[in-house]
């Protein structure tokens, strides 16, 4: 499924970033699941992934920005899916 198309009524998109890590997109803000509560990506990890940037390229690489590899690491999920990963998070940090 194409980005964008999974985003809710309230305009939220959700990511799972590399299999393990969610992250969500909120009036123009990136935010990531961390320690039971959203947190901002200070440190841009959706944004990177989204636009393909890899830190390990030279700065002179063509595979820098628009690193396909990168994009792929990230998909869009659904709110439901985001709720059902929460879940299973939470019930990881209490057993």
């Amino acid at each position: 499924m194409e980005m964008d198309e999974k985003k809710t009524l309230s305009g939220t998109a959700y990511y799972l970033i590399e299999d393990y890590c969610l992250g969500k997109e909120e009036a123009g803000r990136y935010y990531l699941y961390q320690n039971g509560k959203w947190e901002p990506d200070t440190e841009n990890r959706i944004m990177d992934h989204k636009v393909g940037f890899d830190p390990l390229e030279p700065e002179d690489s063509p595979y820098r920005f628009g690193n396909y590899s990168v994009m792929a690491e990230m998909q869009e999920i659904s709110e439901n899916e985001a709720i059902s990963l929460i879940r299973k998070l939470e019930k990881k940090m209490k057993s």
